[in-house]
């Protein structure tokens, strides 16, 4: 288990920190272990408001712990930004994931489709999943999702 991924995957967990907070904090501390370490200077980053907001809940790292427990079981992987198999592409948008959750190999340069999921998912976002359910393939089986 990597400190780093597992710290990140903590770190975006938390209430307020999306996408383009994470990435903010990371930058702005050097990495996630560093960002969660610095918690009372996340003020300067995120504004007083927000930064205290965020800072007041607890990491929870026994969530981030099953949670990569869990992609072990199902033959995944955690993917942040700092890995070099991260998606180039994913990398140049405005608000890039902080973590992907991987079945399957990321083929180098090829055209891919993922499914992005989201913690606040639309009526019409559930709809579709449920509609595609066992219509996606990862080397000749259907994706258990």
């Amino acid at each position: 288990m990597s400190e780093r991924a597992l710290a990140r995957l903590a770190l975006s967990r938390l209430h307020g920190i999306g996408g383009k907070r994470c990435t903010d904090l990371v930058r702005h501390f050097g990495s996630a272990i560093e960002a969660l370490r610095c918690r009372a200077e996340w003020e300067e980053v995120l504004g007083s408001v927000r930064g205290r907001k965020a800072r007041s809940e607890a990491v929870d790292w026994a969530w981030a712990e099953a949670q990569w427990a869990h992609l072990g079981r199902c033959g995944g992987q955690l993917l942040t930004p700092e890995d070099m198999c991260y998606p180039y592409h994913l990398r140049q948008i405005h608000q890039l994931p902080p973590v992907l959750f991987v079945l399957g190999e990321i083929p180098p340069a090829r055209p891919c489709v993922a499914l992005v999921g989201t913690r606040r998912a639309t009526p019409y976002g559930l709809d579709m999943a449920r509609r595609t359910r066992g219509r996606w393939r990862r080397g000749g089986r259907a994706l258990p999702f």
